[in-house]
């Protein structure tokens, strides 16, 4: 699996894993490559050039979902001042984040 767009994952039933905020925002996340795929494969995304991260989540649900999958869907947006707005719905839970690139690294 060769993913260069954020715009071609395909989010259900995936698993996030860790999320960091440092320099940049982090997260990694175990997803199906295709929808015949009988295992998740790792990326992790790193945002740069953050303007603003929202997150909420009952941590709980998150866990009790982990072997389901606690990624409901995700998508990407331009705003109305041409901002890049990535957001990601979980299992009682969602992050947003307003950024100018992203990194996705797979396989780590």
């Amino acid at each position: 699996m060769k993913i260069t767009n954020i715009e071609s994952i395909d989010w259900h039933d995936g698993i996030l894993e860790t999320m960091s905020v440092e320099k940049d925002f982090v997260i990694s996340v175990l997803i199906y490559s295709t929808e015949d795929a009988k295992s998740r494969s790792f990326l992790k995304l790193q945002f740069k050039g953050v303007k603003s991260i929202l997150f909420t989540c009952d941590k709980s649900e998150l866990e009790i979902n982990l072997n389901a999958g606690n990624i409901s869907n995700g998508y990407v947006k331009k705003n109305n001042s041409g901002a890049m707005i990535f957001r990601l719905y979980l299992v009682d839970g969602y992050i947003e984040v307003t950024y100018e690139t992203v990194i996705i690294t797979e396989n780590e």
